[in-house]
């Protein structure tokens, strides 16, 4: 696609394959590859908008394994599941500015990521999830990271939640293991309110990624983050937050709970060894 401003809703992408390895216009993307448009500014102020889409197994070259918006891009309510990357760009979503460097002309794209849920990605010399350029950077909140996985030759093995780009925002977010990010910028932040857990997802054997009961990202989510709002429904339909009145949840799926019954885990414990026994 050559223009921004396209609108996908409900969508699922499964199973495409770019074999196409020239970098830069989105053609070497898996599913979706947005080139922007540098003769008219008109479209300047327009988005590629993506909510409540599934994207499964796609595999890209150079670009990205499921999107390259090379302009404004927001993405609600949406899967990510084992897409792959090959040889740069990401493994799920890449956003570039609109072909930087063309006569010193480009646009600074925006990227906007709100309650996605990305599960084993993975990216060869790229980040497994999302890889952010352009002046604008990244805004990322009520998302769950899971898997993802940047590998290549020159590591010592793979490295996960890696993400690359300037000026990323990041909070209230899931993640399995620490957050890694290629901070091209000092901007680079990671918020307070970021939980490194298991989701518990229902049954990943079966891609059902609602979150099950025992799932400490129920009602952890934020109802708006740096000046973005979070989407009224999730990846079904269903209302966002649920109950009304509640936090919404972390990821593409809602739980009709606003919080899990399941205790809290349990920080901050000292052990210590009296005698025989263990005081705590």
């Amino acid at each position: 696609m050559s223009q921004p401003g396209s609108r996908f809703y409900n969508c699922r992408f499964e199973g495409n394959k770019s074999t196409e390895t020239s970098l830069g216009y989105g053609n070497a993307t898996g599913a979706i590859g947005l080139d922007g448009d540098l003769s008219n500014s008109f479209f300047q102020d327009k988005y590629l908008i993506i909510d409540g889409c599934e994207f499964v197994r796609n595999e890209g070259r150079t670009e990205a394994g499921a999107i390259n918006a090379r302009h404004n891009t927001k993405i609600y309510n949406s899967l990510f599941y084992q897409n792959s990357g090959e040889n740069g760009g990401s493994g799920a979503v890449s956003t570039m500015a609109r072909r930087a460097g063309d006569g010193g002309a480009n646009f600074e794209t925006k990227l906007i990521i709100a309650n996605c849920t990305f599960v084993e990605n993975r990216c060869d010399f790229g980040p497994g999830a999302v890889f952010a350029y352009g002046g604008n950077g990244a805004i990322i909140f009520n998302s769950i990271f899971q898997n993802n996985f940047r590998t290549n030759s020159f590591s010592s093995g793979p490295e996960e939640n890696y993400f690359q780009g300037s000026e990323i925002k990041i909070d209230y977010s899931s993640f399995d293991f620490d957050v890694d990010i290629n901070r091209e910028s000092n901007a680079a932040q990671i918020g307070s309110n970021v939980i490194l857990a298991d989701p518990a997802f229902v049954d990943t054997t079966k891609e059902d990624f609602n979150l099950s009961i025992a799932s400490i990202l129920i009602g952890r989510g934020t109802s708006s983050f740096e000046g973005e709002s979070a989407p009224l429904n999730d990846i079904t339909g269903s209302q966002r937050p649920n109950p009304s009145g509640t936090n919404p949840d972390i990821g593409a799926y809602e739980n009709s709970l606003g919080e899990s019954p399941y205790p809290k885990q349990t920080t901050g414990l000292i052990v210590e060894s009296i005698g025989s026994g263990i005081s705590i």
